[in-house]
């Protein structure tokens, strides 16, 4: 599975932190930010660059060197479910 990004909201850095934010034309608030760590600011870059889910975790494996996989892979689906749950990704 691949993801789109919804051009109604943007990544931006804000004071050296990832944030999500909407934009105009959207049903979420202008003040609705959402701050995201280093690790979720990857799995966005990784979407953004159309990796699907399984590069996603290898590319996360290498720059990290996770020890358990079924952990990975379940927080990973987890963030990832929640980006296309909170419309900021769409599967394509």
């Amino acid at each position: 599975m691949r993801y789109k990004s919804n051009e109604n909201f943007v990544v931006s850095n804000v004071a050296g932190e990832s944030v999500l934010v909407p934009i105009a034309g959207t049903t979420a608030k202008m003040g609705d930010m959402y701050t995201i760590n280093e690790t979720g600011s990857d799995i966005i870059k990784a979407m953004e660059e159309g990796l699907d889910f399984e590069e996603i975790v290898v590319r996360l494996n290498e720059e990290y060197d996770i020890d358990d996989q079924e952990r990975l892979r379940a927080d990973v689906s987890g963030f990832i479910a929640g980006l296309v749950g909170g419309g900021f990704f769409q599967e394509v």
